[in-house]
């Protein structure tokens, strides 16, 4: 049910893409403006529901592993296997949807991230939480790494990171004139952007960002979390203080975006 309701979040977040332009997603001011409802609309998706819904599947991929491995028995070949064959089915059906129905597939990274964090899963929840926390961390290092320093030192780059983040009338124009063609016309958008996400984008940010899930998934699962064994008085302070931080930050975050938009 838990893995159910991190499917249909992911509507909220992604219904944008389904409807805009491709940049619209990050910055809502390249398609329309940012004010009135428009803006308490992306200012709720950004704090209730942005990046919480995969979170929400990539935590619970990782507590399937170590379900998986509990079931099949103690040797790890046969739970190697099955493991496999799951994430194989994963990547073909995320290829397909990647490339015939929509670029913004998360299947692909998930089960390339998957194949890895498997054999992580025999280690204490102490060692999965540090370890998951540090894989996680690494995705924003790298992106600031990849960029501040370019961003400082050469005004160039600086210049077509700006142009692709405020897009000319006629790019924004392109893509819904691709989108409104047919199948065909709407790949030389498509087979780009997937391919980008699964291989650049995938390398520098999502692999640390999903393994590093699944791997304080598999410890949240082990200590009885996520698996309701702990007490209902646990989960409301996990919730009162999880919703209360989270949320807070989430609106200094999106404050600070909605600054510089504007």
């Amino acid at each position: 049910m838990l893995r159910g309701v991190g499917v249909l979040g992911m509507l909220a977040v992604h219904i944008q893409l389904f409807a805009f332009p491709s940049l619209a997603r990050w910055n809502p001011t390249a398609y329309g403006e940012l004010q009135g409802l428009n803006r308490w609309v992306w200012l709720a998706t950004s704090v209730l529901a942005d990046g919480k819904f995969i979170t929400i599947f990539a935590m619970l991929l990782g507590v399937s592993i170590v379900m998986l491995t509990s079931e099949t028995g103690d040797p790890a070949s046969p739970a190697w296997r099955a493991h496999m064959r799951r994430m194989v089915v994963l990547l073909i059906l995320g290829l397909l949807h990647a490339y015939v129905l929509w670029y913004g597939d998360m299947l692909v990274p998930l089960a390339m991230s998957g194949t890895f964090v498997f054999f992580a899963r025999r280690q204490s929840p102490r060692k999965l939480l540090i370890l998951g926390a540090s894989t996680f961390l690494i995705a924003s290092v790298l992106s600031f790494a990849l960029t501040w320093p370019t961003a400082q030192s050469d005004p160039v780059a600086l210049a077509a990171w700006r142009e692709q983040w405020t897009p000319r009338p006629a790019t924004i124009a392109r893509e819904i004139a691709q989108y409104q063609g047919g199948w065909a016309e709407q790949m030389a958008h498509r087979v780009p952007a997937a391919l980008e996400t699964e291989t650049w984008y995938f390398v520098s940010h999502l692999f640390w960002q999903t393994a590093g899930l699944m791997l304080m998934g598999m410890a949240l699962f082990k200590l009885g979390i996520l698996n309701a064994a702990r007490s209902r008085a646990f989960y409301l302070r996990m919730g009162v203080i999880g919703f209360g931080v989270g949320a807070l930050l989430m609106e200094i975050d999106s404050r600070v975006q909605e600054a510089q938009l504007s």
